[in-house]
C-alpha cells in the first residue's frame, strides 16, 4: 500500500507504483520524470526513483510552468509500457 500523499499548497504530488505486468511486483531502481506533448521531460518537474517496493513520489512546485494536463500525457504514456 503507498504511503499517503498529502501535499502542501506550494506543491503538487504524483505518486505511485511502477509493476511488472506479468507478475505485478513493484520495479526498483528506476527514473521517472514527467514529459510534454512530444516527450520532451519537463526538467523544472525534477524526477523521481523507484524504491525496493517500486514506489515513486515525485513533487512538483506549484509556481513551476508545470501543468496538470502534461502530466496527463505522460501517465497514459507510461501506463501503456508497464501496469
Amino acid at each position: 500500500e503507498a504511503p499517503v500523499a498529502t501535499p502542501t499548497r506550494e506543491e503538487f504530488v504524483v505518486h505511485g507504483f511502477v509493476r511488472r505486468r506479468e507478475t505485478g511486483a513493484g520495479i526498483p531502481g528506476l527514473t521517472l520524470a514527467l514529459a510534454d506533448a512530444r516527450g520532451r521531460w519537463l526538467r523544472e518537474t525534477g524526477y523521481a526513483c523507484t524504491d525496493a517496493r517500486g514506489y515513486f513520489r515525485l513533487v512538483i512546485p506549484l509556481g513551476s510552468s508545470y501543468t496538470p494536463q502534461a502530466a496527463g500525457v505522460a501517465m497514459d504514456k507510461a501506463s501503456d509500457m508497464v501496469s
